[in-house]
């Protein structure tokens, strides 16, 4: 907004006012902007007006007592002259100053402008400042960002190989496992083989003796029906043949039951022998399958 003339001149009356001679600068300080080409030619003015009404304004008052005295007419007649004479020196002093300070006067006019495209400049500065503040503050972000990222990353990592330690030793110990049962199986198995060896020996052993005790008794009842058929005279005779019948009986009876306890025995080691070569087989069966469920518990965990 353009300085006016009744600005610059209630500025000046301002600062006389305050006992201050007015300048381009404290005129441009009092009004807070201005050029200083406008400032300059509206305080040439002010200045002229005042120089005028000081020159009418002054008269007897301000004259010697003595000369007003001594010739009132001739008094006021040097007094003027002396008056006009020091306003033509005052005008041509402030012309003179003026012109020396024109110079300065566009140097400052130079430098407001200066001072304007300084101040533009850095509003651009202080925009541009904002602007690198926020990419530090997004910078800043993603750099915490990508910190707690690799924080999660190294407690994930630290799980996961917490889990496979314990994956491993959880394989180890059904690997122990599974050894301490193929040495249990194999004991086991060695174990069977021999009783299947000593229960084979004895059922040979006791088939053999059946056989026997078979035909011992078929040789009883062919002497008995052989006694049976003869035809004895004396009553000797007949009582002896009867006391061998009666043994052979007796024999034949013990035969008996000597044939079923070793039938019992029999059966007995049968079923003894096919109870214990189960659980080896079933214990075969799970070794076998231990190591795929040793793995797959590995894989689930």
């Amino acid at each position: 907004m353009a300085i006016t003339k009744e600005q610059v001149f209630e500025a000046a009356d301002s600062l006389a006012q305050n006992g201050s001679e007015p300048t381009y600068l404290q005129v441009r300080m009092h009004l807070g902007s201005g050029s200083f080409s406008t400032i300059q030619k509206y305080l040439r003015l002010w200045r002229e007006a005042r120089d005028e009404s000081g020159g009418s304004g002054a008269n007897e008052s301000e004259l010697p007592e003595l000369l007003v005295t001594a010739s009132r007419g001739f008094a006021r007649e040097v007094w003027r002259v002396a008056q006009s004479s020091m306003a033509r020196k005052t005008a041509a002093l402030r012309e003179e100053l003026e012109s020396h300070h024109a110079g300065t006067l566009q140097d400052l006019e130079a430098a407001s402008q200066m001072v304007d495209t300084l101040q533009g400049k850095l509003e651009e500065v202080r925009a541009e400042l904002a602007r690198a503040r926020e990419e530090v503050v997004m910078v800043e972000t993603r750099r915490l960002s990508a910190e707690a990222a690799k924080a999660r990353a190294v407690t994930d990592y630290e799980h996961a190989a917490r889990l496979l330690g314990e994956a491993k030793r959880e394989l180890d110990e059904r690997t122990q496992i599974i050894a301490n049962l193929r040495g249990t199986i194999a004991e086991q198995e060695q174990s069977n083989r021999e009783a299947v060896a000593n229960h084979s020996a004895t059922v040979e052993r006791l088939l053999q003796e059946q056989a026997a005790l078979r035909g011992e008794n078929t040789i009883a009842r062919e002497r008995i029906e052989e006694l049976q058929g003869s035809t004895l005279s004396s009553q000797g005779e007949r009582e002896g043949l009867q006391r061998e019948v009666t043994l052979l009986r007796e024999h034949i009876a013990h035969e008996r039951t000597r044939y079923t306890e070793l039938t019992t025995q029999l059966g007995q080691l049968s079923h003894m022998l096919s109870s214990q070569l189960a659980p080896a087989s079933i214990a075969t069966t799970a070794t076998d399958r231990v190591p795929t469920l040793a793995v797959a518990g590995h894989r689930g965990g």
